[in-house]
């Protein structure tokens, strides 16, 4: 009896406890979630059209907002949640086209819309200035490159911050491990860029002038037979990829190890990074300060794959990280809390 009342308990508070650093909470209100986000008090969570925002101290739904379209208030083919560094009261959220700022309690402020192209048009304020990624082409090589570049209030190019060849390349091998290929976070006057150098990230100021190359301290993987059939698997069945596979194919290659960073964060003046799944299924963490610092390495969590290439959505604040799960046998979103101290 009493075994059947502390069941019973937990499942009335929605709570449920994995480990001493990690509880799992449903939130039956999700079927494919995309971004998430948490401040001030709040978990917010895009999924297409819809922002959620739950509380982050007893994680109960407060409200929503959002609808499809391309009118005021309305969002178009995606939408990608972010913090505006600048402007710690405010939300950014993306969709084609247009970024639209919000309380973080769903209040409607502004929108903006780009005028020239980046990679999809996703930008990223940054002060009175915006990020995002680009592509051009070298005319003699014909090799294409894949760029960070920092605009003015205007969305005008400023600069090229970073910039590196892209993964596919006509006729050549495909390192698949880096299908991303280069990323960046923004923090504060701070833009940070993890890219092909590996187990790299590089630190630049408000003006995309580079100011740190930190070298993380994270163990290499072994990439084994039962990763490579994984990933070749992924590119077959992938919606984005899989009308290229056979085409592809023959040209993907697998280097001996993993790259050393899978994941990247910068939150509360801390930077996390983090590597791949070891043989024991949990990804080590590498906690630095912004001036490159190590404040504590070796912390492993176990943080579940979506795909062989991604992670599921997650994200940090307060020395903890908030990660979205689908959990196929409860046919339920799961959020998942892990302690990071």
């Amino acid at each position: 009896m009493k075994k059947y009342l502390i069941v019973l308990f937990m499942f009335l508070i929605g709570i449920s406890f994995i480990s001493a650093d990690e509880k799992v909470v449903p939130l039956s209100r999700l079927n494919k979630p995309a971004t998430i986000i948490v401040d001030g008090g709040l978990i917010l969570i895009a999924e297409f059209p819809t922002i959620y925002v739950y509380s982050q101290k007893d994680f109960s739904f407060i409200t929503s907002f959002g609808k499809q379209g391309d009118g005021p208030r309305e969002f178009s083919q995606y939408t990608r949640i972010q913090k505006d560094p600048a402007n710690p009261d405010k939300i950014v959220v993306g969709s084609h086209m247009k970024m639209s700022y919000y309380s973080r309690d769903g209040k409607f402020i502004s929108e903006k819309r780009p005028k020239t192209g980046g990679l999809g048009n996703v930008y990223k304020p940054f002060g009175d200035k915006f990020v995002s990624y680009s592509n051009y082409q070298n005319r003699d090589t014909k090799a294409t490159y894949l760029t960070i570049v920092l605009y003015d209030k205007d969305m005008k190019k400023k600069k090229n911050v970073y910039e590196e060849k892209n993964v596919f390349q006509q006729g050549r091998k495909i390192n698949v491990l880096r299908t991303w290929g280069a990323w960046f976070r923004l923090y504060g006057k701070k833009i940070f860029v993890t890219g092909e150098k590996e187990g790299y990230v590089f630190i630049y100021d408000e003006n995309g002038n580079l100011k740190l190359e930190l070298k993380c301290e994270l163990g290499k993987l072994k990439v084994k037979d039962s990763d490579i059939k994984r990933y070749h698997e992924f590119f077959r069945t992938d919606p984005q990829f899989k009308r290229f596979y056979d085409n592809i194919k023959d040209l993907v290659k697998f280097p001996s190890v993993f790259p050393i960073i899978r994941g990247m964060d910068v939150v509360d003046e801390k930077l996390y990074v983090n590597g791949y799944p070891g043989p024991d299924g949990r990804t080590e963490f590498a906690i630095y300060d912004l001036k490159g610092s190590l404040i504590k390495n070796r912390i492993y969590l176990s943080i579940p794959d979506a795909t062989a290439r991604d992670l599921y959505p997650y994200t940090i604040k307060d020395d903890k990280l908030y990660q979205l799960v689908d959990n196929d046998d409860k046919e339920i979103w799961e959020l998942h809390v892990h302690d990071l101290k």
